[in-house]
């Protein structure tokens, strides 16, 4: 494409002055296919970039499964676990809990379904003492599932670690909610489909299901959102993640049912 734009432009140049209308007429397919085919490699660059990043996530989640059935029979157990996606994965747990044994299992765009389909690695072979929830955010960006849907996905993944590990305490954090103002720090694409009025349905679904003994509801989001009910500026990176002060108030919310 470059070459072809060199060659149009010296057979230009180097024509005489009269000549120059009549040469660009009859060049004129170039001025148009030049625009056409950079449109047409941009598109199919982007589409292989996409297409290359499906199967990068797809074999980072599969070899984090594998990692943690290697390592699951190294971690002690009665240990604390916290599954869910990216925002439990970017938790730095060690650094906000050092007086206890916390194993991390979220993973980067994980779904409800995703987590019910990683039981083993992630809880069963563990033996934990108690299990974090955080999960139900990607559903509303990656599927059409309802509220319903998806906090009857996350319920059902409290049933299975009941009915696998009696033992184990159960709590299920609400969805964070997203921040969907114009400030400049927001990342519109990063935010997606998601919306506040959707995340406190299935935030509604989960406090009613939870029945404060074998399951307990943990009401975090209501810490974190402002007066029009999104996610504090304060607290985000771009409107979905958390930031330090984000995960310092999460923390500070955590700690007693971590000494429960």
């Amino acid at each position: 494409m470059f070459t072809m734009f060199i060659i149009f432009y010296y057979i230009i140049i180097n024509t005489k002055l009269e000549d120059k209308v009549l040469k660009i007429k009859k060049y004129r397919w170039i001025l148009i296919f030049i625009p056409v085919l950079g449109i047409a490699v941009l598109t199919a660059s982007m589409i292989s970039i996409k297409a290359y990043m499906r199967v990068f996530i797809q074999k980072r989640y599969e070899n984090r499964l594998e990692n943690w059935i290697l390592t699951n029979k190294f971690i002690p157990e009665k240990s604390i676990v916290f599954i869910g996606d990216s925002i439990t994965e970017d938790f730095m747990l060690d650094e906000y809990f050092p007086d206890f044994s916390v194993i991390n299992r979220g993973i980067f765009g994980d779904t409800t379904l995703g987590v019910l389909g990683r039981m083993n690695e992630s809880v069963y072979g563990l033996a934990p003492s108690k299990v974090f929830i955080l999960i139900g955010t990607n559903d509303l960006e990656k599927t059409n599932a309802s509220p319903e849907i998806i906090a009857g996905r996350s319920i059902k993944i409290t049933e299975k670690i009941r009915a696998e590990r009696k033992n184990t305490k159960i709590y299920i954090q609400s969805v964070y909610h997203v921040d969907k103002t114009n400030n400049e720090k927001i990342k519109k694409t990063e935010i997606g489909k998601r919306n506040n009025e959707k995340i406190s349905e299935i935030n509604k679904l989960l406090e009613k299901a939870a029945d404060g003994k074998t399951v307990i509801y943990i009401d975090i989001y209501r810490h974190l959102t402002d007066e029009e009910n999104n996610l504090d500026i304060k607290y985000t990176i771009e409107g979905l993640h958390l930031n330090a002060e984000g995960y310092k108030k999460v923390s500070q919310l955590l700690l007693p049912y971590l000494k429960d």
